[in-house]
């Protein structure tokens, strides 16, 4: 670069004491005889600032330890999403620090992501050396002589050097100085990797404000008095600017032009069209301008994985769905777009969109082709679904399942353990995927049933009937009359857990009519029946119902459903009091169940009324061992529901023998589970240990 080409650095020079020395850089002799500066070139103070203090804090704490260390020089990397007040917090945060560094302060706009070209390093030097005094005649350098002159130039300051907008840590490597007398703040919508491995950077990430912060800046700009008078539609706002400082700054400016404009008004577009509300019609404020500035930089197969992850439900995917979605391998991708904070990082090595940059992705998927995507993220989901419940010793009956789309990478496990904890990571996708009717119906019916264990299992008893609820309408537009069938008894299960028994009532004797011939449907659903009569109190017909069901369970062969029906007889046996014949069943449906070894569940269930049985027949030593070798079993399967369930008929067998430390014990426990999983059974519990103590 010429040493006359433009630099479009503002120098705000200021004299101080003459530099004396000599510089020699290959043939050149250079003398700076010039008055030595002592630059200004921060820009002007952010205007309603709020925030940040946790990052204001890591500014100033990454500075006074470098002061207090023999490091050559300091850095700190401030890196977010574009939008989120990188510049700002540097900027507000130098403005408020000047006195620290009495040499002065450099400032470059290095427009890493800007649509006109990111500056040279070698432009940026120029201008920095000026600024600090290099005569304007200054005979032309190579890159490595222009940084090594800066870095004599600086040697021995104390310096503030910001460079703003980074594309990446390439761009910064010769703007850093080589004393440690200087501090480098560099912001980036990119993670510099380099600088933090190579320089010993100090990374700050940007995220969203809170949400009093946000109320605070939209105060500011649009009007406190205003905010105050609609708080609802300031949150609304808020919400839907999903906390970027960015957002809410073109908003308040918005409503501060526009005194007339009430912000339920504002809300409303918003909710209506929120990418295009947020435009202030100036390029530098424009959200989908600055998204696109990071977006144009992506490569292809990242640009099209990022407008395709945009039609994954959300709140958070894999890499493994992602590559199902890509239909290639999605790690260095999902790296290229985490990278630019396209995408964020989320806790369990998952990924994530920031509202509007989803918003954004959409946005730009609607002109390229998707249906195939749609397919394979679906089929993703189905597929490792299935396999997850194979684990789980699920007692329902396989559904045809077809060969996942091309392109389509199913993720599979070797044990319940790892099941269950993909479970745990996919519920709140699964359940994304079930409720929402855009959605294929053939898999939204099986993915539904597929779920029925995890949720059963863990307690989940509103995403229980929900799912249910989504499977049977599904069921009805695209299945068989037998996996119709299923599907009425799936919900039925699902509401017998929400103690909404008339409507099961009504779906299992749906489910009986449309079972037809099938005689293990026919047992099962009979078996389910009589659950219900022993719940409304009426034993008699409930055993009337479970021995129909154990008939017809031997009569098809269906061992497991053999098992629960003698099982549920013991319980309903339990329940009229007659504990002695009732320990006959149990013991019957206990070998049964260990000869199976496919049921934990069941086998775990068994034990539980068996200890019924041996607690009411005046056996407790013998219930206890029950009791613990149900919660062994289900501690396993990390079915934590039951858990609480027998914790406290453990509870209950320490009462009837006076241990009342343990009996509190136990109840702790289950308190614990029960709360941990949000359940409505809690704060009856509590109030219980509370009478005890």
């Amino acid at each position: 670069m010429s040493r006359d080409e433009p630099h479009n650095i503002v120098t705000g020079t200021t004299t101080g004491h003459v530099l004396q020395t000599a510089e020699i850089h290959g043939d050149v002799h250079l003398h700076s005889a010039s008055p030595r500066s002592v630059p200004r070139q921060l820009p002007g103070t952010v205007r309603h600032f709020v925030g940040r203090r946790r990052q204001l804090a890591a500014l100033t704490t990454y500075l006074d330890e470098a002061v207090a260390s023999p490091e050559p020089v300091a850095i700190s990397t401030v890196e977010g999403m574009a939008g989120i007040g990188k510049s700002a917090l540097a900027i507000h945060w130098a403005r408020q620090h000047t006195d620290r560094f009495p040499d002065g302060q450099l400032y470059a706009n290095l427009r890493g992501f800007s649509p006109a070209a990111a500056m040279q390093p070698g432009e940026a030097l120029w201008g920095f050396l000026h600024a600090l005094g290099a005569p304007r005649d200054t005979p032309f350098l190579d890159l490595d002589a222009q940084a090594a002159l800066y870095r004599s130039m600086l040697a021995g300051r104390r310096m503030l050097i910001v460079l703003d907008n980074a594309r990446d840590s390439d761009q910064v490597r010769h703007l850093l100085p080589g004393s440690g007398a200087c501090y480098v703040i560099v912001t980036s919508r990119q993670r510099l990797t380099g600088l933090v491995g190579q320089a010993g950077a100090r990374p700050i990430k940007m995220d969203s404000l809170q949400i009093d912060e946000c109320a605070t800046l939209l105060g500011a700009l649009a009007g406190t008095d205003r905010v105050t008078a609609e708080p609802g539609a300031a949150e609304g706002l808020v919400e839907l600017c999903a906390r970027m400082p960015l957002a809410l700054t073109i908003l308040g400016a918005r409503l501060a032009d526009r005194p007339d404009l009430q912000l339920h008004t504002l809300a409303r577009r918003l909710r209506d069209a929120r990418l295009e509300t947020i435009d202030s019609g100036e390029t530098d404020v424009n959200i989908s301008t600055v998204f696109s500035w990071s977006y144009q930089a992506l490569s292809p197969a990242a640009a099209a994985l990022f407008r395709l992850l945009s039609l994954h439900p959300g709140p958070d995917f894999s890499a493994a769905a992602a590559t199902s979605i890509a239909a290639e391998k999605a790690d260095r991708l999902l790296d290229e777009l985490t990278h630019v904070h396209l995408l964020e990082n989320r806790p369990g090595g998952r990924y994530g969109f920031h509202d509007l940059t989803r918003l954004y992705a959409q946005h730009h998927a609607q002109d390229h082709p998707r249906d195939a995507a749609v397919l394979r993220m679906l089929d993703h989901y189905l597929h490792t679904c299935v396999a997850a419940d194979g684990h789980l010793g699920s007692p329902w009956e396989p559904f045809t399942l077809e060969p996942p789309q091309p392109g389509t990478c199913p993720e599979t496990f070797t044990d319940a353990g790892q099941a269950a904890a993909w479970f745990a990571a996919e519920h709140a996708v699964l359940v994304a995927l079930v409720e929402d009717p855009a959605w294929s119906s053939s898999h939204t019916w099986r993915l539904a049933r597929s779920l029925v264990t995890h949720l059963d299992r863990h307690g989940h008893w509103r995403d229980f009937v929900s799912t249910q609820r989504a499977g049977l309408a599904a069921a009805q537009q695209v299945a068989d009359a037998n996996s119709q069938a299923y599907a009425h008894r799936l919900l039925a299960r699902a509401l017998c857990r929400r103690d909404e028994l008339g409507e099961a009532r009504d779906h299992l004797s749906r489910a009986l009519e449309l079972f037809g011939d099938d005689i293990t449907g026919q047992a099962h659903t009979n078996y389910a029946l009589g659950y219900l009569d022993v719940c409304a109190g009426d034993t008699s017909r409930a055993l009337d119902r479970t021995t129909q069901a154990l008939t017809l369970a031997r009569e098809s062969g269906a061992e497991v459903w053999e098992a629960k029906a003698l099982n549920n007889i013991g319980w309903c046996l339990i329940e009229a009091g007659r504990h002695a014949e009732a320990l006959d069943y149990s013991r019957q449906a206990l070998d049964l169940f260990r000869n199976l070894d496919t049921d934990p569940d069941g086998l775990a269930h068994t034990l539980g009324c068996l200890g019924s049985a041996y607690l009411g027949a005046g056996d407790p030593e013998q219930a206890l061992a029950c009791y613990l070798e149900a919660l062994h079993i289900r501690e396993q399967h990390r079915n934590f529901y039951t858990q609480a369930t027998t914790l406290r008929h453990v509870a209950a067998v320490h009462r009837t023998t006076g241990n009342d430390e343990a009996e509190q014990a136990a109840l702790r426990q289950a308190l614990a589970i029960l709360e941990q999983l949000g359940h409505a059974e809690g704060p009856a519990l509590r109030a219980q240990l509370a009478r005890l103590i």
